[in-house]
């Protein structure tokens, strides 16, 4: 059980007082059971900056309408949103701080809980009535907007086959911001393939999955290292098939799938190219035809990979994967 705390005033605005009225988005009533609030508060939390200077930034948004609760978490880069199952008396957003809000409500008993905001207070009662905590709000106006997806494209992809695809490159993926096109993954679409590709300069990974898709309208985007997590994530969960849009401007993809009665989407920022040209550092002629995996340093593994080649990849890796399974293996790759 929490004591009720004031609310602190919205960056570069004056604190409410406690005799104006609650505005119309700070009313909210409705009830959930725990788990799919602590289910949704922890998916948005994955986007949500530890260190960030806006409080906003800090925040979950809470929107309870006539489609459930969703919860959303954004860095401004990354946008985690989940729409969960509840039962709404009153329709209302609230912002609430996100570690707290997620803290608390994963420790509550199991079972429905009641969650109400007024008079800029959030407060979630559990156990029958038995406990409750309160938490603070902020104007929900002042959380960032999160732009809509404007898509020219869009494919379908089992989760696992996408989170096996994510694993098997994102590993490769630069950390240093001298090179920011290369703090990423290259994804590539073709109506007979779907292609990763991850480089830090020094190593390089390629992973495919063969199929039927649609193909992109673009040479391929680049999704950054941070969106990767929570991507992986949601695909590793996934009870349908993960969605895949890309705007048009090529700025910016949303991730959407269904997880159980969960729906949850992750949008984010691509990074600018261009992407260097990984391709002229792939053997051609390999009698194989899967590669698989190379070590940096003078070895058998080498024996027929032509040493400029070795030197500009450093470590290579590349898998296709059919329908149900996968050729090649990364564990090689240190």
């Amino acid at each position: 059980m929490t004591t009720p705390t004031t609310t602190p005033a919205t960056a570069g605005k004056a604190a409410k007082s406690a005799s104006s009225p609650a505005q119309e988005s700070d009313r909210m009533e409705l009830t959930i059971q725990q788990a799919d609030l602590a289910f949704g508060a922890s998916k948005a939390l994955a986007s949500v900056s530890s260190k960030s200077p806006l409080p906003l930034l800090s925040c979950l948004l809470l929107e309870a309408d006539s489609e459930g609760l969703r919860i959303t978490g954004t860095d401004l880069d990354v946008t985690t949103s989940v729409v969960l199952p509840c039962t709404v008396k009153q329709p209302g957003r609230a912002a609430v701080n996100a570690r707290r809000f997620h803290d608390v409500v994963r420790k509550m008993s199991k079972g429905e809980v009641s969650l109400s905001v007024v008079s800029n207070q959030c407060e979630v009662n559990y156990g029958g009535g038995k406990g409750w905590s309160k938490f603070p709000t902020q104007d929900p106006a002042d959380f960032p907007k999160i732009p809509e997806l404007k898509a020219d494209a869009a494919i379908s992809i089992e989760g696992d086959a996408l989170a096996r695809l994510i694993a098997r490159s994102g590993y490769a993926a630069s950390t240093e911001e001298t090179r920011p096109q290369l703090n990423g993954v290259l994804l590539q679409c073709t109506p007979a393939a779907i292609t990763l590709v991850a480089t830090d300069g020094h190593r390089l990974s390629r992973t495919e999955r063969t199929g039927k898709f649609d193909a992109f309208k673009t040479d391929g985007v680049i999704i950054p290292n941070r969106a990767l997590s929570a991507i992986s994530r949601a695909a590793e969960d996934a009870t349908s098939p993960v969605t895949i849009e890309v705007a048009g401007g090529r700025n910016q993809a949303g991730f959407s799938t269904q997880i159980g009665a969960y729906r949850v989407q992750v949008l984010t920022r691509l990074l600018e190219g261009p992407y260097p040209n990984y391709e002229q550092v792939i053997p051609k002629n390999n009698p194989r035809g899967d590669l698989r995996a190379f070590g940096s340093h003078g070895s058998r593994r080498h024996r027929g990979v032509p040493r400029r080649q070795r030197d500009a990849a450093g470590a290579l890796f590349a898998a296709r994967e059919q329908p149900g399974r996968f050729v090649g293996d990364g564990s090689g790759i240190r």
